[in-house]
């Protein structure tokens, strides 16, 4: 019994490292992986609750309610997890590789922590995840620009970089109740980003 035990831990060991290793050849497919879990988890938790894409409380608005808050946080922390990995996957070769990783680790920590964060439980827990959330989006567009503007600058980055400036201060005025597409603006930002992102890493060779 417990050598079959044994078999199995090695088994899923094996097969984890396995995962990681095809990660440090082409981390880029994960990126890809994150982007469509998120929109297939948005598109679930809109099927559920089409009323979260009027309200003006974002994708934070899913993590309110029972049946629509299981993809929401599956969809997060596979999201978190996953950048993590491909983080950690990174090589140590030069000091932009190195620079990319914490910031990946950055972003896949913050994205744990919006989750982390629900904005209902009381004020300490809603100013915990607009900060959390702020601070995500701010690494997240400087990161973009250094990818557009400095790594790849072509006649797609550009314009993504941007739309993803319109987006993210669409969001910001939608926080403040100026308009009311903050759902819209936050997913659309997060697309554009993860999409500028490997894009780059896939055309300059940036992950090696």
């Amino acid at each position: 019994m417990i050598e079959k035990r044994y078999k199995i831990l090695c088994s899923l060991r094996g097969g984890f490292c396995g995962i990681l290793e095809e990660m440090e050849e082409k981390p880029y497919r994960y990126l890809v992986f994150d982007l469509i879990f998120f929109i297939a988890t948005i598109g679930l938790c809109l099927l559920i609750s089409p009323i979260g894409l009027k309200d003006n409380h974002g994708v934070s608005y899913y993590e309110h309610y029972g049946l629509p808050l299981i993809p929401y946080a599956v969809g997060f922390f596979a999201v978190a997890f996953t950048t993590f990995l491909v983080a950690r996957s990174l090589p140590r070769s030069n000091h932009k590789i190195i620079n990319l990783k914490y910031v990946l680790y950055a972003v896949s920590i913050l994205v744990f922590g919006v989750l982390a964060t629900p904005d209902y439980i009381n004020s300490f827990f809603n100013w915990a995840h607009i900060l959390v959330s702020s601070i995500l989006f701010i690494i997240e567009f400087v990161l973009a620009i250094w990818l557009a503007i400095i790594e790849l600058k072509d006649k797609i980055n550009v314009p993504l970089v941007l739309l993803l400036f319109v987006t993210g201060l669409l969001a910001f005025s939608s926080n403040i109740n100026w308009t009311r597409y903050l759902f819209t603006s936050e997913v659309a930002f997060q697309i554009i980003f993860f999409f500028i992102l490997v894009r780059t890493a896939r055309k300059v060779k940036l992950f090696g």
